[in-house]
């Protein structure tokens, strides 16, 4: 039926153009594409529009390399006409109006699929127009593009169409085949973590090498470089000297000349010297605590850092927060009332929880953790009153030789208390030797001990020795008797 109607309307088309009196004049096409790139297998939508004037029929005919397109579909799209038909067969179409008549639009779209097989590149697509019996022609190109493939990240050349890139390797770190000096470059080798492949790269050369910032000639290759000393003053409790901070060289040695006004600074208080502004013989400075920041001797003031308590301290009109270093204020404000006392419930100040008046029947709510003095430990209650005081529990003692203090805690509240440390003397030929070894005087006083023991003990052995020959004797006396006359 389709091939039918497709001949009778050529038939009509012809029968038309015979008869027509006028041909169509201003005749003209062009065409444009819905992708300008596609792949293989991918298709793409050409748009054909014309213009003629007074045209009473006409058609349209496309072209293009059958090798590496096919044609899906097309439609004749011309407005007006009584008659329009696309035959993709023949890849033509045409059209026809009951009168002449004006064009200017499209008049022809089809779709284009690229093969399967297409090989890359551009191609051209050709369309005629032909309006009575002016004809006209306008060409577009496609491309067909590769899905390039490759073998991995580090390949460079496309599997499909060879296409090549740059590839994409990971570079270990470098194995160093030669050390770079700063005489010479040197190398080093690296390989991809992905493919294996490797590459060598030059070392850049290295930087000379000098013992400090002073030091003029390079430790490898003598190389002779200029340097500038960077000056500070130093001295002694006599002199003082320019001396570099690099290389310690030092110029300008002279005597301190003395301000006649105390001086202070971080370090200490004294007099200083008025060219290098050094304190030569600096005393330190004293405070009466750690969080005291004037010196007692010169005034020098020192920035402090208090330790605040995060728990209130408290007395009846007010409370506040207190240095646990030193014990100083801070933060002190009169109690805020909170909800009147009830038969259950105590009146307690908003900020620190202090109770203000008991309720009626009041049960005392301790604070969690334990009050301390040198006395003992004990729980204080929100309303002021405490529990009762419970004796330390020191711990053995850390010692403190350095210093000669031995530190106690306590293991319950951690209340500590320091006392001076005696070391107990514990007699033993062991501590004999190593006071030996100290002192000259005790080796002088212990060969004078060995010595007045080696004379007691001869005296000893002297005095059983004869002790022992006086028995005898004695004995030789008792034992003898009269002879006969």
């Amino acid at each position: 039926m389709k091939k039918i109607t497709t001949m009778l309307c050529a038939a009509f088309l012809m029968l038309a153009m015979l008869v027509t009196a006028s041909a169509a004049s201003n005749v003209s096409v062009s065409i444009s594409r819905s992708k300008k790139s596609i792949n293989a297998g991918d298709k793409v939508t050409i748009t054909v529009s014309g213009k003629a004037k007074s045209c009473n029929s006409g058609g349209v005919e496309v072209s293009f390399n059958s090798s590496v397109f096919e044609l899906v579909s097309g439609d004749c799209v011309v407005s007006g006409a009584f008659m329009k038909d696309f035959n993709a067969g023949s890849q033509d179409g045409v059209f026809a109006f009951d009168s002449a008549s004006d064009i200017s639009g499209n008049v022809l779209k089809f779709v284009l699929k690229a093969k399967s097989n297409a090989p890359t590149g551009k191609y051209n697509v050709t369309v005629k127009f032909k309006a009575d019996s002016t004809t006209a022609s306008a060409t577009t190109t496609v491309t067909i593009a590769c899905e390039h493939s490759y073998s991995n990240n580090c390949d460079e050349s496309c599997n499909k169409c060879g296409a090549t890139r740059e590839g994409n390797h990971s570079w270990g770190s470098p194995t160093v085949l030669k050390e770079a000096d700063c005489q010479n470059k040197g190398s080093a080798k690296y390989a991809c973590t992905n493919c294996g492949e490797t590459k060598t790269e030059a070392l850049a050369k290295a930087d000379h090498t000098y013992d400090h910032n002073c030091d003029t000639d390079c430790n490898v290759c003598g190389a002779v470089r200029e340097v500038v000393h960077t000056f500070a003053w130093a001295g002694s409790e006599t002199e003082h000297w320019q001396e570099c901070v690099d290389c310690k060289v030092q110029q300008e040695k002279s005597a301190h000349t003395l301000a006649a006004d105390v001086s202070s600074n971080e370090t200490g208080h004294g007099y200083a010297c008025t060219v290098c502004l050094l304190i030569p013989t600096a005393e330190a400075h004293t405070f009466d605590s750690v969080c005291d920041d004037s010196c007692d001797a010169c005034g020098y003031t020192r920035t402090v850092y208090h330790s605040y308590s995060g728990r209130y301290t408290v007395d009846e009109a007010a409370h506040w927060n207190v240095c646990v270093l030193c014990g100083a204020a801070v933060n002190t404000a009169n109690h805020t009332p909170g909800t009147a006392a009830t038969q259950t419930t105590d009146m307690s100040c908003t900020a620190c929880g202090y109770i203000l008046e008991k309720a009626a029947n009041h049960i005392h709510i301790q604070y969690d953790d334990l009050q301390s003095d040198a006395n003992g430990h004990w729980y204080a209650c929100r309303c002021g009153e405490n529990s009762e005081t419970v004796a330390h529990n020191w711990d053995s003692g850390a010692i403190n030789e350095e210093i000669g203090i031995v530190t106690y805690v306590c293991a319950d509240c951690g209340y500590q208390k320091m006392e001076a440390y005696e070391p107990e003397f514990v007699f033993s030929v062991e501590s004999v030797l190593e006071a030996v070894k100290e002192s000259p005087l005790m080796m002088i006083f212990a060969l004078s001990l060995c010595g007045a023991a080696v004379i007691i003990i001869a005296l000893v052995v002297v005095l059983i020795v004869l002790g022992v020959k006086n028995r005898r004797l004695k004995k030789s006396v008792l034992t003898i008797e009269p002879q006969e006359e």
